[in-house]
């Protein structure tokens, strides 16, 4: 009797375990959430879903995230298969700059399973721009010219070296 009702209660926890695999999770994050115009951030969009599961990921043809959100590289997506491959963890990296002040409101990533919307959540983005100090107009300089250095003998060793080295082989070789 003891024996049946631990096979029964061990055939329970797994019957309540089975939906938490099948289920799609879609996670959002970003490594900073303020940054310099500019400067790059990496917003990475991680998918769990079943792995028999079809998965579409957002696509962005025009490389812009939203509106002042820029893309300027995405990582290959990097897939992670667990549970006996049964499960499924799909992970999409952004790198994106800004070149407008603004707080930004990162809507939430749509992804498509088996032709159902999954929504991450959603994320924010502060970019600051830089303290220019105008009322001191010396202060600004205008481009330098390029500096010409002197050839110092350490640089030219090597290759002196080289040349005495080719021609004294040629003397001694008949």
């Amino acid at each position: 009797m003891n024996l049946l009702k631990k096979n029964l209660f061990v055939l329970a926890m797994v019957c309540l375990a089975l939906p938490a695999f099948s289920q799609v999770t879609v996670n959002a994050s970003i490594d900073s959430l303020q940054l310099l115009i500019g400067e790059q951030a990496h917003v990475k969009v991680e998918v769990s879903c079943p792995t028999d599961g079809d998965l579409i990921m957002p696509t962005y043809p025009n490389n812009m995230l939203m509106e002042g959100i820029e893309i300027v590289g995405e990582v290959k997506t990097d897939t992670q298969y667990l549970n006996k491959k049964n499960h499924m963890v799909v992970t999409q990296t952004y790198a994106v700059t800004s070149f407008d002040t603004a707080f930004y409101y990162i809507p939430p990533f749509e992804v498509l399973v088996d032709s159902v919307n999954y929504a991450s959540n959603p994320l924010a983005l502060k970019v600051m721009t830089y303290d220019v100090d105008t009322t001191n107009v010396e202060a600004i300089f205008p481009i330098k010219d390029i500096v010409k250095r002197p050839i110092t003998f350490v640089e030219v060793l090597p290759m002196s070296g080289s040349i005495l080295l080719i021609v004294a082989l040629c003397f001694l070789i008949p």
